[in-house]
């Protein structure tokens, strides 16, 4: 039975990974929610179960048993993709643009963070119109902290440029800042 309720808890969310923590996020808010009503009525049926005018639920023991531990077993399963022990993701995540570019950005984030959720709509932007002139790797900072720290870089968002043998580290960059990097690397 358990086996069976991993199963259908896992599955999902290999096919849905990008979006656990998301989900996660969304548990640890109806969660709390659910087990307040379930106490307040615990609570507000308390005169009615010692008169005994409570009426009998339809729940058998069965089912409460495997309502709770499917709940359990959502939450474990959700700290551990959230903590990247399971569904963990490849670093980089993805990479965009042209490979074989001479001008390579590493591009850090975390989808929680708002100066990342800016940051996107112009690293969009940038790559849409420098498309073939750049290689765009993209880190989640959850997942990759360990090349963030070889790379030396203390922020999210944060960017490395790789040039011929040159590096330079950047923090957030406007969208003509960054064209600006851009262009001084490579013909515009």
């Amino acid at each position: 039975m358990v086996l069976f309720l991993l199963g259908l808890i896992i599955v999902p969310l290999r096919i849905f990974a990008t979006y656990t923590n998301t989900l996660f996020s969304a548990f640890l808010i109806i969660v709390p929610i659910y087990i307040l009503i379930e106490i307040y009525y615990f609570f507000k049926d308390i005169p009615r179960r010692r008169d005994g005018t409570l009426p009998k639920k339809k729940k058998n023991k069965i089912f409460t048993i495997a309502e709770w531990t499917f709940l359990g077993i959502v939450i474990i399963v959700l700290l551990l993709a959230r903590s990247g022990v399971i569904l963990k993701q490849d670093c980089p995540d993805e990479i965009q643009g042209n490979p074989q570019a001479e001008l390579n950005i590493k591009y850090f984030f975390n989808p929680f963070c708002p100066n990342c959720w800016k940051q996107e709509t112009i690293v969009q932007k940038i790559l849409n119109s420098y498309r073939s002139n750049i290689s765009l790797e993209r880190y989640d900072h959850r997942y990759c902290e360990e090349e963030e720290r070889e790379l030396g870089l203390k922020m999210v968002p944060g960017f490395l440029f790789q040039f011929d043998n040159e590096t330079e580290s950047f923090g957030f960059l406007s969208e003509r800042e960054m064209s600006n990097i851009i262009c001084e690397r490579i013909e515009c």
